[in-house]
């Protein structure tokens, strides 16, 4: 049975307590090191022991890390991943009530789990977790049309740019208006074509009409010595 956008940000989400476990409570214990400051952690997140170990859930761990973002975390992380931190927040209580996931959210919630896991330097898990965005990458590209026509887009649109910055670069005219400047330069020549030819005509016909001139002046010449 193939995984629904919301069965794999919920695989997801499974992956980040073994990493923040250890994180969180390195982090707490530095910031916090008596047992009464630990204690009231656990009252302030609402923590639970199980034979005698604290029961972190995913919740707990994200919140912890927001609430004592200044005095705990705040020296070894930065804001971006402070708001990573607030969008896994809403996932997981998305996750919580049953929300449906599309793909593109999904897709955008494994990555800001993978830049998280980036972050911490638990760089084995956000590889799981960037082949499991890889994966539903794929699958929405295969099962939406609209979604392949926007990748062939992208991958035809820096060839159109080129092609147009070649054109100005050139001083081209577009495709489409080629073939409506070169009538109108020919339309432009027709009249001073036309009058050239006119001024050949009118030139031709003077230079005939001295020819039959000067024969006809000839002819009386030698009319005239015959006589």
């Amino acid at each position: 049975m193939q995984k629904n956008a919301r069965a794999y940000v919920f695989a997801g989400m499974e992956l980040l307590p073994e990493v923040l476990i250890p994180f969180v409570k390195e982090r707490l214990d530095k910031a916090r090191p008596r047992d009464w400051q630990r204690r009231q952690v656990e009252l302030e997140l609402n923590l639970h022991r199980r034979d005698g170990n604290v029961e972190w859930d995913q919740a707990a761990l994200l919140r912890a890390i927001d609430l004592y973002w200044r005095e705990a975390f705040a020296s070894v992380l930065g804001r971006s991943e402070r708001s990573m931190v607030n969008e896994l927040r809403e996932v997981r209580n998305g996750l919580s009530h049953n929300r449906h996931f599309s793909f593109d959210e999904a897709e955008r919630a494994l990555d800001t789990m993978c830049r998280l896991m980036d972050a911490v330097g638990a760089t084995v898990v956000a590889r799981r977790l960037r082949d499991m965005r890889d994966e539903i990458t794929r699958k929405r590209l295969a099962d939406s049309p609209q979604e392949r026509g926007k990748a062939e887009d992208s991958t035809r649109r820096p060839r159109i740019m080129r092609d147009a910055t070649t054109r100005k670069k050139l001083d081209l005219a577009p495709p489409g208006e080629a073939e409506t400047a070169a009538p109108s330069a020919a339309a432009a020549a027709a009249p001073q074509n036309g009058f050239r030819q006119a001024d050949f005509d009118a030139e031709l016909c003077r230079m005939r009409a001295e020819a039959r001139a000067a024969g006809h002046d000839k002819r009386r010449v030698v009319s005239r010595d015959l006589h």
